[in-house]
């Protein structure tokens, strides 16, 4: 996992945080300094529970929406831009960078797409 938070930073300097979601717990593998308090161990638990909730549910809409091999999730603030990359139905690998417009989100997926998660 060094490995893949380091091509995650590679993209873009803005990378504020990676973490791995499993099918009990999950781990904080990186998160920028300037915003580490802005995280709390209970935001990371209720996104586990989020992430473990969705996976139930979410299988419908891949399997409605025929697009392909199914990559990940997106999700947009208006400051942040969150992606969420399963590599099981109880794991998965969330990053989150600064939003703008020159967020380099092909490249996100491309390194998602590409790893061994």
């Amino acid at each position: 996992m060094d490995e893949l938070v380091r091509e995650f930073r590679d993209v873009d300097a803005n990378l504020r945080l990676v973490f791995a979601l499993s099918e009990v717990t999950w781990d904080l593998l990186y998160v920028r300094d300037d915003v580490a308090d802005t995280y709390s161990e209970s935001d990371f638990e209720a996104t586990y529970r989020e992430h473990m909730g969705n996976r139930i549910s979410a299988g419908n809409l891949r399997q409605t929406i025929e697009g392909g091999e199914y990559y990940g999730e997106m999700y947009f603030f208006e400051d942040i831009v969150v992606f969420q990359f399963p590599s099981t139905r109880h794991e998965a690998v969330v990053v989150s960078y600064d939003w703008d417009e020159t967020a380099p989100i092909a490249d996100v997926f491309e390194i998602a797409k590409d790893a061994d998660m």
